[in-house]
């Protein structure tokens, strides 16, 4: 016995890896796994290219990512927010609300992202020179955010979808749908 109590108590005999259990979660997480790789991946390859550039792209580059960033964490919190709430109505078997879900889910992620996108487009130049005050870096990072945000529509849609067919426990389609979003888009 590893722990003995009125709450808890384990028994090493009786630990073991039960294989319907083992398999439902390698169908929901190597899709995962898989569209992780693929995402490090491709930016291997993207980072590889920007390096060729010289110094200046990748000072432009590394500063706009910074920024970014905090636009896409607006994205992808409807998107993780969306996987929760479907799973738990389909769960409750409350199959209705889900389409509910995803379609709010997709208008307040385009709302949130739009302003988001607003607030970054208009102080992007002050802060890119908080990272490197640099007039070509600047103006090389800000040409980044504007193709970058430019492709977000895309990029919310086929996030919110992901979060959607994730929430019913359906893993390889949203990864697909990665696979084709980050290397197409």
């Amino acid at each position: 016995r590893l722990l003995h109590g009125d709450l808890v108590r384990v028994e090493l005999k009786q630990l073991r890896i039960d294989p319907a259990i083992f398999r439902k979660i390698m169908r929901i997480g190597l899709p995962a796994g898989i569209q992780s790789a693929i995402f490090s991946v491709s930016n291997i390859i993207i980072q590889s290219a920007i390096n060729s550039l010289g110094t200046v792209v990748m000072a432009a580059s590394s500063a706009a990512f910074n920024i970014e960033i905090i636009a896409y964490d607006v994205l992808n919190s409807f998107s993780q927010a969306c996987t929760t709430f479907v799973g738990q109505n389909y769960g409750a078997g409350k199959i209705d609300r889900c389409k509910k879900t995803m379609l709010l889910s997709l208008g307040e992620d385009i709302i949130a992202s739009a302003i988001a996108i607003v607030i970054v487009l208009l102080t992007g130049k002050y802060l890119l020179a908080i990272f490197n005050n640099d007039p070509q870096v600047i103006e090389i990072g800000y040409s980044r955010l504007l193709i970058l945000f430019g492709s977000y529509i895309f990029s919310l849609t086929y996030e919110i979808l992901s979060g959607y067919l994730r929430g019913f426990g359906i893993s390889l389609v949203p990864a697909i749908l990665t696979l084709f979003g980050v290397c197409g888009v």
